[in-house]
């Protein structure tokens, strides 16, 4: 185990058992690590710095400002900014991002999950909870290829129902498959899946850079010339739905797109967008412009090139 997932797993404990009150016997019951073992990481815990009082980091004025400040750039219902541990060796925007995530989803039975790196990341460090049998996960698109995890949404999926405790369901098609060549067996999952994306109460999704400077990342569509053509116009994707300049929809001839249809996304109460990097400004931006998601959780850096951004 590397120095960061040392302390991310002290983290979580310490959070079960600070936090969200759960004794020692039940936290080893629901990591699988035995109570001797989970009384010493506690204890590293305060050792660490890690528990000071309450398990969480001081939000300043200036961050709760800033927050107000990217909401009414973004007119999104809510912004939520992870503080910048300056003084840390470790990155902490996806423990702490997965924990208000968490707290989002909170009171939501049917929830819709994206793909991409944020969204890998943040099933990674949610923190185990009790039994939610009422909760069902639904990927909200396709996978992608073989080899790079951040598009296999199956396993992102498997991941939040596993922390939750709680069912999931797969869509195991491709994100994207040639009109052509579709057959009635993958017509009939598509066909299901819109019913069930259309009664989703909440989602997470992540956002993508797919600019001029960037790689086609899907596998499926990665050579299409018609893709090719257009990259430069390219801000951004939000499940795999590229988002051209002038806020309108790249649509790739000759193919189906498997993933949640943007009307019916733009129809769930609470959509969640986790991204960071000032590489994403413009693309958030523009999914914010597009009413994608109702909240949007990034750090400092990211959130002060969109408000510059959005200033010009």
């Amino acid at each position: 185990m590397n120095i960061l997932e040392d302390t991310m797993l002290v983290y979580r404990i310490a959070k079960n058992y600070y936090i969200d009150g759960y004794g020692q016997k039940e936290i080893a019951k629901m990591t699988g690590i035995s109570r001797p073992q989970i009384s010493r990481l506690i204890k590293r815990g305060q050792e660490m710095g890690i528990v000071k009082i309450e398990v969480s980091l001081p939000e300043t004025i200036e961050v709760k400002e800033l927050e107000m400040e990217l909401a009414s750039c973004l007119g999104a219902g809510s912004s939520i900014i992870i503080p910048s541990d300056r003084t840390a060796d470790i990155d902490n925007f996806f423990p702490l991002a997965a924990g208000r995530v968490e707290e989002c989803l909170q009171g939501h039975h049917y929830i819709g999950i994206g793909w991409g790196h944020s969204l890998y990341e943040i099933s990674r460090n949610l923190s185990f909870q009790e039994n939610h049998t009422e909760l069902v996960f639904y990927p909200l698109i396709g996978c992608s290829g073989s080899i790079n995890p951040y598009l296999q949404v199956g396993s992102i999926v498997d991941r939040f129902a596993e922390r939750y405790r709680a069912k999931a369901r797969y869509l195991n098609l491709p994100v994207y498959l040639r009109e052509s060549n579709i057959s009635r067996d993958e017509v009939g999952k598509w066909q299901a899946f819109q019913k069930r994306w259309e009664r989703l109460d909440a989602a997470v999704i992540g956002i993508g850079t797919l600019g001029m400077k960037d790689p086609i990342y899907i596998d499926e569509v990665s050579k299409d010339p018609y893709l090719i053509k257009w990259k430069k116009d390219i801000e951004g994707d939000v499940l795999a739905y590229m988002m051209l300049k002038d806020g309108s929809i790249l649509h790739i001839p000759g193919y189906q797109h498997i993933a949640c249809p943007i009307d019916t996304l733009k129809k769930i109460p609470r959509v969640i967008a986790v991204a960071k990097g000032v590489n994403k400004a413009e693309a958030i931006y523009r999914a914010a412009a597009n009413k994608y998601f109702s909240t949007l959780i990034t750090d400092e850096n990211t959130a002060k090139e969109i408000i510059r951004l959005s200033s010009k």
